[in-house]
């Protein structure tokens, strides 16, 4: 099978992977440190934008009481006790004393031959004492078989929370950066949390198996693309070099692959421009080699923060061109068409006029005009 008839059954294909969640995107949809802290901000009435009605939920589901929607509670993450252990949550009321334990799919551990649960507790009494009642909750997925040794930690699932939160109300807009928060944690856990290891077989999606039936032709594909893609960008630099003799690529921190295949090109008329951290930039989709591009944009940068940079820009000032960002001069956008080497030439005459155009070479001359007096 050819690798456009490859092509061509994938986007046929029905897509039946769950949703990305974001945890997933960074990597750390199992990392219990990282889904923590989300826990904590969530549960935090002065950040969350929901008060108390989270961790109100949660004190219901361990058989607790609530606190006062505008009670001030405090919250600290991994909780060390004293050569003994670290537990995950700690919140402080002025009545309370509530120790979370939050797991999921890791067991529990012994500290010292001891279920850290035991240890836990009885280091959690000493700081409740009498004067505060306390609270110790034991938060998991539903499928994580782990039981707290503890009696006095209460289970509570993931299932449990995630219905009790999805009917909490509140005055949040529907946009606003809260509500994606505690919206994104619910699908995160409807989907990783309430779904993972469960009895049913799992579905190896359509595009799954003709990835793997047709692995080597797609890495081939992808070879092939990368080896055309550096060719033309080789022939590309020698034809524009040619045209535009007074200019070259300038190659500093970033190497002349790494600007390639992050959508910029870097010119300079001489090389001292790099010291006054000024040089145009070749611009095209960053998603993009420059092959396959289909819009190319030139613009004027000043960048960095040399010391003789404020001066320099005074100039451009002095000279009409905005010093607010590092932009200073941006040109029409060119349709690009490199599909043949006659469609090509025109493209790269067409960027070798807009550096020898009026507003372009006056922005070069007072590049050039400090320099030489610096």
């Amino acid at each position: 099978m050819s690798f456009y008839e490859i092509c061509q059954k994938l986007s046929q294909c029905e897509d039946k992977l769950s949703v990305i969640t974001l945890p997933e995107i960074f990597g750390y949809e199992n990392k219990e440190v990282f889904i923590t802290k989300w826990l904590a901000y969530l549960l935090d009435a002065s950040k969350n934008g929901f008060g108390n009605a989270p961790l109100n939920a949660l004190l219901k589901l361990a058989g607790a009481d609530s606190v006062p929607e505008y009670q001030e509670i405090q919250i600290t993450r991994e909780y060390h006790f004293s050569k003994i252990g670290i537990i995950d949550l700690l919140i402080e009321t002025p009545d309370n004393i509530i120790g979370i334990e939050h797991k999921l799919w890791s067991e529990e551990t012994q500290t010292n031959g001891t279920p850290q649960t035991k240890v836990y507790y009885k280091a959690l009494q000493k700081i409740a004492r009498e004067k505060k009642h306390l609270i110790c909750i034991f938060l998991k997925p539903q499928a994580n078989p782990t039981v707290p040794a503890c009696p006095y930690f209460r289970t509570v699932t993931y299932t449990e929370l995630i219905h009790a939160w999805k009917q909490i109300s509140c005055d949040i807009q529907e946009k606003s950066r809260k509500k994606f928060l505690f919206d994104e944690f619910i699908l995160y856990a409807e989907e990783k949390l309430m779904k993972a290891n469960q009895t049913d077989f799992p579905v190896f999606s359509q595009k799954a198996e003709l990835y793997q039936q047709y692995l080597f032709e797609i890495q081939k594909a992808a070879q092939e693309y990368r080896i055309c893609a550096g060719r033309f960008d080789a022939w590309f630099l020698n034809t524009f070099l040619e045209l535009a003799s007074d200019f070259q690529v300038s190659i500093t921190s970033n190497t002349l692959e790494k600007q390639l295949e992050n959508g910029f090109l870097q010119i300079v008329r001489m090389k001292e421009w790099r010291e006054l951290d000024f040089h145009f930039e070749l611009l095209w989709q960053r998603d993009k080699r420059l092959c396959t591009a289909r819009e190319i944009w030139i613009e004027a940068h000043q960048e960095g923060r040399k010391s003789h940079t404020r001066f320099l820009k005074q100039k451009f000032k002095q000279a009409g061109f905005p010093v607010q960002d590092k932009v200073l001069l941006r040109s029409e956008t060119i349709q690009a068409d490199f599909s043949d080497k006659e469609k090509a030439l025109q493209v790269i005459g067409k960027i070798a006029e807009i550096l020898a155009s009026e507003p372009f070479q006056k922005c070069a001359e007072v590049a050039d005009n400090f320099w030489s007096k610096k």
